[in-house]
C-alpha cells in the first residue's frame, strides 16, 4: 500500500458519532496492542464509508456529505501521518450509504470512487487527478478530486449525479471493479 496510512501500519474506523479514528494496531509507540493515534472530527452524522488514496482519506456519512481529508505536510519523518479536513467534495440529496474505490493499476489510471446517494437513489462518481501549475521557477503538483467531470469546488453545493440505479428499494452495497469496468450493487429489492 503506497498510502501514508498503509506505510504507517494504521487502520481506519468510522463511528456512529461521526468521528474517524486512525489506529496503530501494531503498538509501534506504546506497548498497548491497539491505540487510537488520531481522531478526525467534522461529520455530523454516522460514518458510512471510508477510502484511502495516497495522502488523502475520503469519507461519507449520514450528514449527506463526502469529505476529503489530507495529510499535513512536513510530518514525513514522524511515526504517524496527521490528517486535517481539506474540503467537502459533495453534498448529496440524502445520506451517503456506502463507497467503493478501485483502479486498473495501469499507467495513468488514478482510479475511481463511487458513492451511493440514498436520497436520490443515484451514484456519485469521483475521479482523482493530478494538476500541475507552473509558477515560473517551480512546478507545483496538487491532487484534485473531480466530481462528475466538474472540479470539486469544496463549497458543499449540491452537485449533479452521474447515474440512477435500477433498484426500487435503494442500494445497500456497492463494489467497483475497474479492470472489468463493472459496477456491482446489492439491494433488498427483487431485481
Amino acid at each position: 500500500d503506497g498510502s501514508q496510512v498503509g506505510k504507517a501500519g494504521l487502520l481506519l474506523s468510522g463511528s456512529a458519532d461521526g468521528n474517524i479514528c486512525l489506529w496503530d494496531y501494531q503498538g509501534k509507540v506504546l506497548l498497548a496492542p491497539t491505540v487510537c493515534v488520531q481522531t478526525l472530527y467534522g461529520h455530523e452524522g454516522s460514518i458510512t464509508g471510508l477510502a484511502v488514496y495516497g495522502q488523502h482519506i475520503l469519507s461519507c456519512s449520514t450528514d449527506r456529505t463526502i469529505r476529503l481529508w489530507r495529510a499535513v505536510e512536513g510530518r514525513e519523518q514522524l511515526q504517524y501521518p496527521w490528517f486535517s479536513m481539506h474540503c467537502i467534495v459533495a453534498t448529496l440529496e440524502g445520506w451517503a450509504r456506502c463507497m467503493s474505490f478501485d483502479s486498473t493499476r495501469q499507467t495513468g489510471d488514478k482510479g475511481t470512487f463511487f458513492a451511493v446517494d440514498d436520497g436520490s437513489g443515484g451514484l456519485v462518481r469521483i475521479v482523482p487527478e493530478e494538476v500541475y501549475e507552473d509558477e515560473g521557477r517551480s512546478v507545483t503538483r496538487t491532487q484534485v478530486f473531480t466530481l462528475d467531470g466538474q472540479p470539486g469546488s469544496g463549497t458543499g453545493s449540491t452537485l449533479p449525479l452521474m447515474m440512477r440505479t435500477q433498484q426500487d428499494r435503494g442500494v445497500l452495497l456497492i463494489r467497483y471493479i475497474a479492470a472489468w469496468q463493472l459496477l456491482l450493487t446489492a439491494s433488498y429489492d427483487n431485481r
